[in-house]
């Protein structure tokens, strides 16, 4: 960046100014520091005509280069709103995994010939109760339906994720299908938290998030 002692930009510099303009940045955001003064303003030139330059090689008109700081700003919104959810996701998936290991435990500590199947047990109350393991178990499950719920929301419980983990342990009829049933759940929290980065990844692909996509890619075969 120049000044107005008169030190000018390097090639290498306007450049790169101009590249940053052509990949869809705000002017204001990349020409913003060009010092004022007459070495500024021939900067300024130099970069603008360098920028034109580049896009006519390229074979890019002002419709395209709208069209691409259109899609800059759109990504930056993207990656802005998967930053937030992966942010609200991530603590409810470690609380997933810390309740799992407490309602296994709980589980374990039942006798086999007490087990009572979720879909009995998530309607005990009162007396039924008293047993001291059956409660931990009770009060462990329901704790780990409710953080599952939140992480497979996007970090927001709702109804119908609740559902659908009590769906999934009322067919544990016993404790090794119990213990399976809660490791799925784990797979599952783990796979909402992996899909924003999955996301970025695509989006920061070789190819480009708007440019052509490769057809039926799968998420392992992303570079």
């Amino acid at each position: 960046v120049d000044d107005d002692t008169g030190t000018k930009l390097s090639d290498a510099a306007k450049d790169l100014l101009a590249d940053r303009l052509l990949n869809g940045e705000k002017p204001k955001d990349v020409l913003g520091n060009i010092g004022r003064g007459a070495q500024g303003a021939s900067d300024l030139r130099d970069v603008q005509n360098r920028f034109a330059d580049k896009a006519a090689s390229q074979g890019k008109d002002a419709r395209k280069i709208l069209q691409e700081a259109q899609n800059v700003y759109a990504d930056n919104r993207t990656f802005l709103e998967l930053g937030a959810r992966e942010g609200k996701i991530a603590t409810r998936v470690q609380e997933a995994n810390l309740f799992a290991d407490i309602a296994l435990k709980a589980s374990k500590e039942v006798p086999r010939d007490s087990f009572v199947p979720w879909n009995k047990l998530s309607q005990y109350t009162g007396k039924q109760l008293s047993d001291p393991k059956l409660a931990a178990s009770h009060a462990a499950t329901q704790s780990l339906v409710n953080a599952y719920a939140s992480a497979v929301g996007g970090g927001v419980m709702t109804e119908g994720n609740r559902l659908e983990a009590n769906r999934m342990l009322y067919d544990a009829q016993g404790p090794e299908a119990y213990e399976a049933v809660v490791n799925q759940m784990l797979v599952e929290t783990q796979a909402a938290l992996d899909s924003p980065k999955m996301v970025r990844k695509h989006m920061h692909g070789d190819t480009g998030s708007h440019d052509k996509p490769k057809q039926n890619v799968k998420w392992d075969e992303l570079p």
